[in-house]
């Protein structure tokens, strides 16, 4: 088989998620194991801002798994002076910053880029590693 890659983003909206009787997250559970994590190079990656989903999707699936899971959390900028030289915008301010969650990428798209989407000045500075 070829590979394979499911990406779900908000996982944890899914209703009946935190109900272990709900019979159609059985169904998407047993859907999941089957099509994408009992395959080798099947691939499922998911979104959520509940770290309990994972454990919960394993409890429907109702298995031990050779895979592991791996949580990767966004990066955050530290404070307000880190975003301002991060940024070169020295126009950001602290409401800003925290109604976007100190998340870079939100940060740069609603304020920087807005401001003067021509202008790449506001592009971040900083490398990150993956």
């Amino acid at each position: 088989a070829s590979p394979r890659i499911l990406l779900i983003d908000e996982l944890n909206k899914l209703e009946g998620m935190t109900d272990p009787g709900n019979v159609e997250m059985k169904r998407l559970a047993e859907f999941l194991k089957t099509h994408f994590l009992a395959n080798d190079k099947q691939y499922f990656v998911f979104s959520s801002h509940v770290v309990s989903s994972s454990y919960q999707l394993s409890e429907f699936m109702d298995s031990a798994s050779r895979r592991r899971v791996h949580i990767r959390e966004l990066p955050l900028i530290a404070n307000l002076s880190t975003a301002k030289d991060t940024f070169n915008n020295s126009r950001l301010n602290a409401r800003q910053l925290l109604h976007y969650g100190c998340v870079p990428a939100l940060v740069y798209q609603s304020v920087c880029a807005v401001l003067d989407p021509t202008n790449d000045s506001y592009l971040p500075k900083m490398n990150r590693e993956m």
